[in-house]
């Protein structure tokens, strides 16, 4: 009596075995997500000395590098033009008023011409008082005054808004980093856990930024010229902007506070990259969510 036959045992495919099981690690099981971003330092509170009137650099009163108070004065200037133009409005300003005297003593009865010419001298004899006193620079805050190229400037003409140095208040450091709209998916969409801050020659030290704070509306104008393609950064330039601050595209702002025990002395316009950690997140959504973003941005899909 013959025995029934086997029927065969189908081969397993391990190559699809295996293939399967990758795809469904990549499509469920989450990964540590972060993204990074470039950025600088920045005092909390910190102003760009320039000079409100033109003159030429006549002393400097502060100490490079020493704290100073709100309205210390920084650096004197001196304008000779100035000085003449302020004599000769006071000279006119005496002379419509020599004429409104006159005219009293004859009883003009229309004194509205002379009343007129009076203000606009008097007006100019005020703003030019005011451009004078301008020529005494002072600090409109404490902090650290910080101008290292000042000493050149000394016995030189400056025009008016020429930047001369940086009042500095070391109490607060953020930083600022520029977002590129290609990740603004990872910064609106999810929520930021944490974030990192690794300064460029200080790699080794890591600083736990916390307070992140993003600006809204897309910018244009970065924080430092170290940020773009001609300082150096990774930031593409507007072709059209001479100064190296206009950014080619928009970005987003996000300030992130850095701690005071976390810090070095001084800071301010240093920069850097900050690394932003998101909730863990399967790798294929991810992958696929970066090229659907790299087509719409190169092809406009």
């Amino acid at each position: 009596m013959s025995q029934p036959k086997a029927e065969p045992i189908p081969a397993i495919d391990v190559s699809a075995l295996f293939l399967g099981f990758f795809l469904g690690l990549l499509q469920f099981v989450p990964f540590p997500s972060h993204f990074r971003a470039p950025g600088v330092t920045q005092a909390v509170e910190w102003t760009q000395v320039i000079n409100e009137t033109p003159g030429y650099v006549a002393e400097m009163l502060a100490v490079l590098g020493n704290p100073v108070s709100y309205g210390q004065p920084l650096v004197k200037l001196r304008s000779v033009e100035l000085d003449i133009e302020l004599r000769e409005a006071r000279a006119n300003q005496e002379e419509v008023e020599t004429r409104i005297r006159s005219a009293l003593a004859n009883a003009t009865p229309n004194l509205k011409p002379l009343s007129g010419l009076l203000g606009s001298a008097t007006n100019r004899v005020a703003k030019l008082l005011a451009d004078k006193d301008s020529l005494l620079i002072r600090a409109r805050h404490k902090g650290l005054w910080v101008a290292p190229q000042l000493k050149e400037f000394v016995g030189r003409w400056v025009p008016r808004g020429t930047p001369l140095g940086l009042v500095v208040n070391p109490a607060a450091f953020q930083f600022v980093a520029t977002v590129k709209q290609e990740d603004a998916d990872r910064l609106f969409a999810r929520e930021l856990t944490s974030a990192e801050v690794r300064l460029y020659g200080q790699a080794d030290q890591i600083i736990a930024a916390r307070r992140l704070q993003i600006v809204p509306g897309g910018q244009r104008l970065l924080p430092s010229p170290a940020l773009g393609w001609r300082g150096g950064g990774e930031m593409p330039l507007a072709s059209d902007d001479p100064n190296g601050l206009r950014s080619a595209e928009p970005f987003f702002e996000v300030h992130a506070e850095i701690p005071d025990g976390a810090r070095p002395l001084f800071l301010h316009g240093r920069s850097g990259r900050i690394r932003f950690d998101l909730p863990p997140e399967p790798l294929l959504p991810r992958w696929i969510r970066d090229l659907r973003q790299l087509l719409q941005k190169r092809y406009q899909l």
